[in-house]
């Protein structure tokens, strides 16, 4: 009948629009849920950027404490060479005060021995001289 071959048409063309009304959700739906889904992975990146850069911090805090240790150890060292070094200045300028006083006394005693060697010699000479007017007094 034509009454059902239209009723049928119709029928048809409803369930399409219904499938197609359907699909036109489904696909708002989709795009909702790849917007959703786009703006959650940048969530996620940022917060992995920002627990990278946590982690940058955390390992660059360490390395600062590290060297901060190992400063201080350099300083302390250089402290104990520097007050070694001002010991050792003051050393060096007790013993050249020393050095100074024993070469006067060395002058000193090599003037006397220079005196006494020489008064030694005179007498000697004089001594021999004596002994020799001796001998001839003697022998005439």
């Amino acid at each position: 009948s034509p009454e059902a071959a239209t009723l049928d048409l119709s029928n048809k063309s409803f369930q399409k629009k219904e499938v197609i009304s359907k699909l036109r959700e489904r696909q708002t739906i989709l795009k909702e849920s790849i917007d959703s889904s786009r703006e959650t992975n940048k969530e996620l990146k940022y917060e992995k950027g920002v627990s990278d850069l946590a982690i940058l911090v955390q390992r660059q805090q360490k390395m600062l404490k590290y060297h901060g240790f190992e400063i201080g150890e350099s300083k302390s060292s250089l402290q104990k060479c520097r007050k070694q070094l001002s010991e050792e200045k003051s050393m060096i300028i007790v013993s050249e005060k020393k050095l100074g006083a024993l070469l006067k006394r060395k002058k000193v005693m090599e003037s006397m021995v220079f005196s006494t060697t020489t008064k030694l010699i005179d007498c000697r000479r004089k001594h021999g001289m004596m002994l020799k007017r001796l001998e001839e007094k003697n022998a005439n």
